[in-house]
């Protein structure tokens, strides 16, 4: 659990897998029993179940909530299989940005009746962050000249849940579709699937193969795609003070007794949520 202490070193980009994003009230019972099953432990054991528990600590958890809110974790992600919970990182960021507006207010920023500021710093966890930390925001991660025109639509009350149209280099390629048997355009329900660039070779067409500055020299490689190859850069001397409103740095503690996790000697907590935005609500 300390390695929680690097989220605030100026050499170490940090990131979060989602699965106790936002800290709720199951997380420490969920999580002793994914730990046991991905890592092959015997529970029977003394010895095994003591280092799956000494894993699980509710003051981390709680507090890499306050660091995300904070800027000093930059990126939020998702892993395989064990802590993998690829399909939610969306939405669990902006449940995470909502429980931190419940117990800290608005942030710096924060306009009458507006949360831009908070939005700005999540948004840029998923797109333009994790572009810079893996030499790939000359080419995505915002939507500027010059860069693929990749971008997600959503209608307001679903934002953050289920997406209205996603644009590939422009390209409508998933999005909501409605019912081939309804009378109008406006009957329910409506699924999320693929569209015109989800077909054939334009997928292909509309999208790029990051690869090494080596390879892309080379001009030539086996690779069964006709993507075109773009070159990975930027990616050495890059550090939390490159990533985009989430570049606080400080010294990170985790008391090894307590698990009492602070930033810059002020002590950071944040309580299990019993219930959690963008989530029941959304999805049956």
């Amino acid at each position: 659990p300390n390695v929680l202490k690097m989220a605030g070193v100026p050499n170490v980009i940090g990131s979060s897998t989602n699965p106790t994003l936002p800290f709720g009230r199951d997380a420490v019972a969920e999580h002793y029993g994914m730990i046991v099953s991905v890592h092959d432990l015997k529970p029977d054991l003394p010895g095994d179940a003591a280092m799956a528990r000494d894993r699980i600590r509710a003051g981390t958890m709680g507090a890499e909530d306050v660091l995300h809110d904070l800027g000093a974790i930059g990126i939020t992600s998702s892993d395989a299989q064990g802590m993998g919970r690829a399909g939610e990182t969306i939405r669990r960021t902006f449940a995470m940005a909502a429980k931190m507006k419940g117990e800290l207010g608005p942030m710096d920023g924060d306009g009458e009746g507006d949360d831009n500021a908070r939005v700005l710093r999540y948004i840029a966890k998923l797109t333009i962050n994790p572009a810079i930390a893996h030499g790939l925001a000359h080419e995505i991660g915002s939507i500027e000249v010059g860069k693929l025109a990749d971008i997600v639509l959503w209608r307001p009350p679903f934002f953050g849940a289920k997406p209205q149209l996603v644009l590939k280099s422009g390209f409508p390629a998933y999005g909501v579709t409605g019912d081939p048997n309804a009378a109008t355009d406006t009957c329910e329900p409506l699924v999320l699937g693929p569209q015109f660039g989800s077909y054939g070779a334009t997928a292909a067409d509309i999208s790029v193969a990051f690869v090494s500055a080596a390879a892309a020299a080379l001009g030539s490689d086996e690779m069964p795609t006709r993507r075109r190859r773009v070159a990975v850069r930027g990616t050495r001397g890059i550090g939390p003070k490159d990533l985009l409103l989430n570049s606080r740095v400080g010294a990170v503690d985790v008391d090894a007794r307590s698990g009492l996790v602070s930033l810059d000697g002020e002590p950071l907590r944040s309580e299990a949520a019993e219930s959690v935005s963008l989530n029941r609500l959304y999805f049956l």
